[in-house]
């Protein structure tokens, strides 16, 4: 099952209603209440110590199975619920060395050490605002916390009954820390399945595409977290959904309520915070100042490709087509195109942005393209990611390369093919005859090189030669050699 209601029953359980008493809502939690421990001992919970496995999955919105490519990292999560303070030591698995980095996020400040390597010191630095995001939904929805919040809030709100998987589950409508959410309830013990709600993620790297999207966290597993009397019962499972798909799954090793939590253990410098309030990090991810936009952008000396943006901007680079800029991605989210708006009138006045070739899923600045009417070609393989993007419909707007064809792009053209197989099939191949220039994104298995061997010589036959090539780790635009 992906999806129990739409997206937008979320939202009309927000709708303005008749005033209704509180005491159905008390009902449901406080029965959910008694099954995890009962009131004094939930209320008691000041700490929580638990050492988790968490399996990163790669969000699809494909058709087919097995898309996830999914990723393990081991945490050892210490929270202070009286003070917001977290602490989570990060060691991702694999790679064959062990890495170990603590972030920190103490109320809304943010600060990592990340990974020394051998014959180095690692210095504690800011972090982006994401972690305190992360930090105040993992708070605010933690069951045992969860269930008080919404029997103190009286404008929550007790919604019809709903079937997951043939069971019934009472459902709770609340603001719960500023998110509009409703928590479902199993009819037949009282626990707390699920919660569902709305989030704008345009802070984090990985997330800022989807913009204001729903997230749902499911509980399962529920265990007394000791033999002896008096503990309370918790979810040993946790899992995360955004945009209606897997996200991560987190499996709790261990948990121990009321651990120890000393106050250095989330200690942040005076400096520390200094530099997160004054620095870049107290912005979204990808978010730089004007002076890091323009040393972190580079050109080829030909003056017609924007070989890098800087990393986190999740855009390849661009090229000018027909006078005009073509980003090569649109950036992870609408607030990448406007920075290279405002880096082309500075640097480049004669060469305005233009457009986008819009291949992968990291193009959260789609929405702000199609708002100032600027060209927007996508590949097929965008097609199911494209709604949630931009949380409607495709629009007329967006030209979906279906079929090898001419495309004009201002004062030129272009030749854009779909490309065939691989695990992503409808991706394209762009070709400037002006340029002489082909960009190939999947070149990297041995099938999409001889497709890119095909292409080129279908290109020579029609007297398009290739002087050029880009995709596939070759950056935007290098010499092309026959055979690499």
């Amino acid at each position: 099952m992906r999806r129990i209601a739409p997206y937008a029953l979320l939202l009309l359980a927000f709708a303005p209603a008749a005033a209704q008493s509180p005491a159905p809502v008390r009902v449901v939690v406080d029965r959910a209440i008694a099954a995890m421990g009962g009131d004094s001992t939930l209320r008691a919970i000041r700490s929580v110590r638990m050492e988790v496995m968490t399996q990163w999955m790669r969000t699809s919105l494909a058709n087919r199975p097995f898309l996830d490519y999914p990723s393990f990292e081991r945490h050892a999560d210490l929270r202070d619920y009286t003070t917001k303070s977290w602490r989570n030591t990060r060691s991702p698995l694999g790679a064959g060395m062990s890495i170990e980095f603590p972030v920190v996020v103490r109320d809304s400040i943010a600060v990592m050490r990340p990974f020394a390597r051998p014959g180095t010191t690692a210095q504690w630095q800011p972090l982006s605002v994401a972690y305190v995001d992360d930090r105040r939904q993992l708070f605010a929805f933690s069951p045992e916390r969860l269930v008080f919040t919404l029997r103190e809030d009286p404008s929550a709100r007790l919604l019809a009954d709903t079937l997951i998987d043939g069971a019934a589950h009472a459902r709770v409508a609340a603001t719960v820390d500023g998110y509009q959410s409703v928590t479902f309830f199993r009819r037949r013990d009282g626990f707390p399945a699920m919660v569902r709600f709305l989030a704008d993620e345009t802070n984090d790297f990985g997330l800022a595409q989807w913009g204001l999207h729903e997230v749902e966290f499911w509980y399962s597993k529920w265990s007394a977290i000791s033999r002896e009397p008096g503990v309370p019962w918790l979810p040993l499972q946790r899992d995360v959904n955004r945009v209606g798909v897997p996200y991560k799954r987190m499996t709790i090793l261990s948990l121990v309520v009321n651990a120890p939590a000393p106050a250095d253990s989330f200690a942040i410098s005076d400096s520390l915070v200094q530099a997160y309030l004054n620095g870049p990090a107290a912005k979204a991810m990808w978010d730089l100042s004007a002076a890091a936009v323009d040393t972190g952008t580079k050109r080829s000396p030909d003056s017609n490709f924007i070989t890098a943006f800087p990393s986190w901007f999740g855009s390849n680079g661009a090229v000018k087509i027909g006078g005009r800029w073509m980003m090569l991605e649109s950036g992870v989210g609408r607030g990448v195109p406007e920075k290279v708006v405002a880096w082309a009138a500075r640097t480049t006045p004669d060469t305005p942005l233009g457009g986008v070739f819009a291949a992968t899923q990291a193009n959260g600045g789609l929405p702000w393209m199609l708002a100032q009417r600027h060209t927007v070609v996508a590949s097929q393989a965008l097609r199911p990611f494209l709604p949630a993007i931009l949380h409607r419909p495709i629009p007329a707007g967006v030209t979906m390369v279906t079929a090898a064809r001419w495309l004009r792009i201002g004062s030129d053209s272009v030749w854009v093919e779909p490309l065939p197989g691989g695990e992503f099939p409808g991706s394209m191949a762009i070709y400037s005859p002006t340029l002489r220039w082909l960009y190939h994104p999947a070149a990297v298995s041995p099938e999409g090189r001889a497709h890119e061997a095909a292409l080129v010589a279908r290109l020579a036959a029609r007297n398009l030669p290739v002087a050029l090539i880009g995709g596939s780790g070759r950056g935007v635009a290098v010499p092309y050699q026959a055979g690499r």
